[in-house]
């Protein structure tokens, strides 16, 4: 809305700097956005790149690599389904992953996966800037899983 200014920013992986592969990962769906925040995203779930979707056969190991300022503080949230399923708190950055150790037990069908990082450090509130409301944060773009019908039930 109001870039340099607070406003949101969006982060996207591209296979070269031109204006076809920028088009090609915003197709790929391999973006992120922040509220305004300088944050980097990197989100896979068994190595399918955010924005790409899967079909496992087992207990899914999602990963991470997030950079933000050195000095602030952050809260990670991985979550499956909009529910937060692991959290963390970090300064600086992170790297890391999770095994949904409860996918198959309990959640057999689709599902999708995505990471949220909230800021400590507020964002400035310049008219017509909703973000403030919500604080400085960054989201990736899911990562979208089917588990096998041959596994299930």
């Amino acid at each position: 809305r109001n870039p340099g200014l607070g406003g949101a920013v969006t982060g996207l992986w591209v296979t070269e700097l031109s204006r076809a592969g920028v088009l090609e990962a915003l197709r790929a769906r391999r973006t992120y956005a922040t509220a305004g925040q300088r944050i980097i995203i990197e989100f896979t779930v068994n190595d399918t790149f955010m924005g790409g979707s899967l079909v496992v056969a087992e207990d899914p190991v999602l990963r991470w690599r997030v950079a933000g300022e050195e000095n602030d503080s952050y809260t990670l949230r991985v979550l499956r389904d909009g529910r937060p399923m692991h959290e963390e708190t970090f300064t600086g950055s992170s790297q890391g992953d999770v095994l949904d150790r409860d996918l198959f037990i309990h959640r057999p069908g689709e599902h999708y996966y995505y990471l949220e990082v909230v800021s400590s450090t507020s964002i400035p509130d310049y008219t017509s800037n909703a973000a403030h409301a919500l604080g400085g944060r960054a989201w990736s773009t899911p990562v979208w899983l089917e588990t096998a019908d041959w596994i299930v039930g």
